[in-house]
């Protein structure tokens, strides 16, 4: 992390798992789980079994993501400062879906 912020390259991150941000889309959580709890709770939360690294997860959340970026703000707010090793959960994944979002065509 410091070799990035050193050569000015922004990182993102989510700690312990990916999943905190797509979790994210359905409600705020402050609390640490284990990736194999990630998978149960989007589980549910999909009504579907859960894939990762399935291709249609963008579509699937695509309408809740503004309610994700909220989410993941408050959530990275109460890290002063941002330890990505020892925050858990913690994403700043919403920092950069927020970059890309500037190139997306309405």
């Amino acid at each position: 992390m410091k070799d990035a912020e050193n050569n000015n390259i922004k990182v993102a991150y989510s700690n312990e798992a990916f999943e905190i941000w797509y979790l994210l889309h359905f409600e705020y959580r402050d609390t640490a789980m284990s990736r194999k709890e990630y998978k149960k709770a989007l589980t549910e939360k999909l009504n579907q079994e859960y894939e990762k690294n399935s291709k249609k997860m963008y579509e699937i959340l695509k309408n809740k993501q503004p309610q994700a970026i909220k989410n993941a703000e408050k959530l990275l707010e109460q890290y002063n400062p941002p330890n990505p090793v020892n925050d858990n959960p913690s994403t700043t994944v919403h920092l950069l879906v927020k970059q890309l979002n500037k190139f997306v065509r309405p």
